[in-house]
């Protein structure tokens, strides 16, 4: 069950969650001691999870930034290793990244939980734009590539024009919602628009990370389908990280 703790108003930094934190610190660490009695007398234990995007939860949990050198929430994992799956990396916590307490001392270091809806949206605004920059090079894009995406976009249900910043002179797109990108990365035809062995790439990408959301979502998962999503995410990222290895 979801329970709001509290609002505040303020900025979302470290300092200021903190100052909020300590408010009920002591309740937290309360509710997890000795949970709670109904009233029909029954007691119920009390266990903490928390979820978030990746930039709050690293303010929770008192680490620097996602895009430091040791940047995992869970492990010691460094930046230029993350391509590398045949390493192990024991799942514990971020002991090289860490500068500050964690906040909730009450929930446990394996009950952070990234937020899967802040995933989706940030890994497919990172595909969606390799796509686009690699079409932004072809000579063809303003009289011919552009108008064919919209229209394709449209076929698909998707609200989306490409449009140049006043500002800077370069393409941009429309932003699209969390349901419109997951229609583009299962349906948008990504090998209609550039050819060859890198399309193919570049299409399995879109649709492979789709199935890993979809499994993502699911309530329940057995064990044989938590090791087969291991295997598949590795996949996943061996393929993404190909052109940068070696």
């Amino acid at each position: 069950m979801d329970e709001i703790i509290c609002l505040y108003v303020g900025k979302e930094k470290y300092e200021t969650l903190a100052k909020v934190g300590h408010l009920f610190e002591y309740q937290l660490w309360d509710l997890k001691e000795n949970g709670i009695y109904d009233d029909n007398g029954i007691h119920w234990p009390i266990e903490f999870f928390f979820s978030g995007d990746w930039k709050f939860m690293y303010n929770i949990m008192g680490l620097n930034a996602p895009n430091v050198k040791y940047f995992c929430l869970y492990c010691n994992c460094e930046a230029g290793e993350r391509w590398n799956m045949d390493l192990q990396w024991p799942i514990n916590e971020n002991t090289k990244c860490k500068k500050k307490p964690v906040l909730f001392t009450a929930i446990k270091q394996e009950n952070y939980v990234s937020d899967k809806l802040h995933l989706l949206l940030r890994i497919s605004d990172i595909l969606i734009e390799c796509f686009f920059n690699d079409l932004f090079k072809k000579k063809e894009f303003e009289q011919q590539i552009k108008s064919q995406i919209e229209q394709t976009m449209k076929t698909i249900k998707v609200h989306f024009e490409f449009f140049k910043s006043k500002s800077h002179g370069k393409w941009e797109w429309t932003l699209l919602m969390g349901s419109d990108k997951k229609k583009v990365l299962q349906y948008f035809p990504v090998s209609q628009f550039i050819l060859g062995k890198h399309d193919e790439d570049i299409e399995k990408l879109w649709r492979d990370f789709y199935g890993l959301y979809v499994v993502l979502r699911k309530p329940f998962l057995t064990n044989s389908e938590i090791d087969d999503f291991e295997i598949k995410v590795k996949q996943w990222i061996y393929l993404f990280c190909r052109p940068n290895q070696g």
